[in-house]
């Protein structure tokens, strides 16, 4: 097994595993006091991607393993997306793959006292929405490239 096919797999396992803990850790509602530790500053940070869609602890898990899968699978792309080129209609994924990110970044006013842990929502939301506003680029730049032939 190749080091990417590796992270594809160990990324997400332990994310959950890590948001799966801290998930049984604070299953209760969160007390005030809880806002300012700094393992669940993390845990909602690490994960914003996954908790902007759901705070069902069984689903936010799903969507922990997904976001995760996705970044392993992503990362072996080298710059480029490999999953939008596998749609239909890679430029209206890539747009909402945007519109996602400024939704994550965008997020951090809305679940979190400002701290360092507080900087990793809009580093999500940047990172989605650079990287898929880059590959939205190079797939309205590749269009207008002749191929040669």
């Amino acid at each position: 097994m190749s080091t990417r096919s590796k992270v594809r797999f160990a990324l997400p396992l332990v994310q959950v595993a890590f948001a799966g803990a801290l998930i049984a850790r604070f299953l209760a509602p969160p007390h005030p006091e809880d806002f300012d530790k700094v393992e669940y500053q993390l845990y909602r940070a690490l994960n914003a991607p996954a908790f902007l869609l759901s705070q069902v602890p069984v689903v936010l898990l799903c969507f922990v393993w997904l976001v995760w899968y996705a970044v392993g699978i992503e990362i072996s792309g080298r710059g480029q997306s490999v999953l939008t080129p596998k749609t239909r209609s890679r430029r209206a994924a890539d747009a909402l793959a945007m519109i996602f990110g400024a939704g994550v970044g965008m997020n951090a006013h809305y679940n979190i006292v400002p701290t360092a842990a507080w900087l990793l929502y809009p580093t999500w939301g940047v990172t989605i929405i650079g990287f898929y506003g880059h590959d939205l680029w190079v797939s309205f730049r590749s269009s207008r490239i002749p191929d040669g032939s």
